[in-house]
């Protein structure tokens, strides 16, 4: 029993060291993540707004109604974001880039209706808790958008584009931080609308010229990084 125990200190104690290192470790990469300067990273949103604010002209195509047309709901895509957070405050300013889209088959075989929306937006956040847990409000501002309307019929295929875009969000973030890297939901409301859409085409289309789309409604952002 005696040789028994001592064999088993004997591991102990060679298991000790490496078992502190690595906590020190832990602790370490820990303590600079909750001091980062810098974080990159990216995810997938989705947006769960219904298309709206269409005018007379897309309202009263014969093959876009609003009911038909409101099958085009919401947007989903891909998240990069780059943020800057000054040492020793809690806010924290950078930038945002999606890439959203959406797609809808009209009834009939009468064509597919995609929507996509590219977008670049200045990003501010504030943590109210920035330790190896995070959580704050967050808002992004859109500052540039490439966005299109795409209708396409038995090989035939016209672009639609707006004059003007606007876009901004509101939410808050949450999430944990693994050593450097960063796992986080953001959840809030997206504001994201295109006026009078045109396209040069040349051909007679079901759907005119100067039509308004809004794809506004709340939003979830599930998000990874790395931060140093």
């Amino acid at each position: 029993m005696k040789n028994t125990n001592n064999v088993r200190i004997q591991k102990w104690r060679l298991l000790h060291l490496p078992l502190t290192m690595l906590g020190f470790l832990v602790l370490f990469l820990n303590s600079q993540a909750a001091k980062a300067i810098v974080e990159i990273r990216g995810g997938y949103a989705i947006n769960s707004g219904v298309a709206s604010g269409f005018n007379s002209n897309f309202n009263n195509s014969a093959l876009c109604t609003i009911a038909t047309c409101k099958g085009l709901m919401g947007s989903a895509g891909l998240t990069g974001d780059v943020i800057f957070s000054p040492p020793l405050l809690k806010i924290g300013i950078g930038a945002r880039y999606q890439s959203l889209s959406s797609s809808i088959s009209l009834p009939l075989s009468s064509g597919d209706f995609k929507y996509t929306n590219n977008r670049l937006a200045v990003l501010v956040n504030y943590r109210l808790i920035n330790t190896l847990v995070y959580f704050g409000p967050i808002a992004t501002y859109g500052l540039s958008h490439t966005t299109n309307m795409n209708y396409s019929i038995a090989g035939f295929s016209a672009d639609y584009t707006p004059d003007t875009n606007s876009s901004y969000s509101l939410g808050v973030e949450g999430g944990i931080k693994l050593g450097l890297f960063t796992v986080g939901t953001e959840l809030g409301v997206l504001s994201l609308t295109s006026q009078n859409f045109k396209t040069k085409s040349l051909a007679t289309l079901p759907v005119s010229n100067n039509f308004d789309v809004s794809m506004s409604g709340p939003y979830v952002n599930v998000l990874v990084g790395v931060a140093f």
